[in-house]
């Protein structure tokens, strides 16, 4: 690898903290991974940070604490690969932008938190198997206490990120619309040559690592997080994201 001085904090199942992993791995940058709570409290104690709530991912990297996935992958390119490898010009730093705070974000949360269908498919179900077997019927009650302000929260959010009014969010075959013609436009960013990253690149920028993450949180298994995917078919079809 590169060099042994990196150690990412991250929350199991979190799209942003897959991000950062997929571009060290790929860079063959040596880290260590550190699983974090996911109650705000503890977590914030396992962290360099000591930050009550913090988010993840964090890390440092050569004892300087980061936070937030994109800035973790730009000292990255600073510090470890010495070269603008995952931020290599404006238009992929938009694109990044784009993919990070955009249309897939939201629909992550969307089918995540929001959507009742897949939410219980996928958060419930993992509270749900967290749960002690001896609470037996007061699991459901429990389960929407502890996500009701969450699930408020996040609805807000995925408004904001897809584009679309609160009510909207009400009429999933509209949200899964929008979030289509996303996936049709990051294909059609790709090249039909050699060249099969984003923007036509012949690496992968902080995009690419990025959008692998959101449709991974979607449609895939996001590494050892064992969640349930909220669409399991997502990329069925030819004209979605190769």
């Amino acid at each position: 690898g590169v060099d042994g001085r990196v150690v990412v904090y991250v929350l199991r199942g979190s799209q942003y903290c897959a991000k950062v992993l997929a571009a060290l791995d790929f860079h063959n940058v040596t880290h260590t991974v550190v699983f974090v709570s996911a109650l705000p409290g503890k977590r914030g104690k396992q962290m360099p940070s000591r930050q009550t709530g913090a988010l993840v991912p964090e890390a440092t990297i050569s004892g300087e604490v980061i936070q937030d996935s994109d800035v973790i992958l730009r000292r990255v390119d600073e510090v470890l690969l010495q070269k603008p490898s995952l931020f290599p010009n404006q238009e992929s730093i938009d694109l990044n932008e784009r993919v990070s705070n955009g249309v897939l974000a939201g629909a992550v949360i969307y089918y995540n938190w929001v959507h009742w269908q897949t939410h219980e498919k996928t958060i419930r179900n993992v509270f749900d198997r967290a749960l002690p077997a001896a609470l037996c019927c007061l699991r459901g009650l429990i389960i929407t206490a502890a996500t009701k302000d969450a699930r408020v929260r996040y609805r807000v959010k995925a408004a904001k990120q897809l584009a679309v009014s609160n009510d909207a969010l009400d009429d999933e075959p509209a949200v899964r619309r929008v979030l289509d013609a996303e996936l049709r436009y990051l294909s059609s960013t790709l090249s039909d040559g050699d060249n099969k990253y984003l923007l036509g690149a012949s690496e992968p920028a902080a995009a690419d690592f990025t959008a692998y993450a959101m449709i991974e949180r979607l449609c895939g298994d996001v590494g050892d997080a064992k969640f349930p995917c909220a669409l399991p078919g997502l990329l069925d079809d030819d004209n979605q994201f190769p």
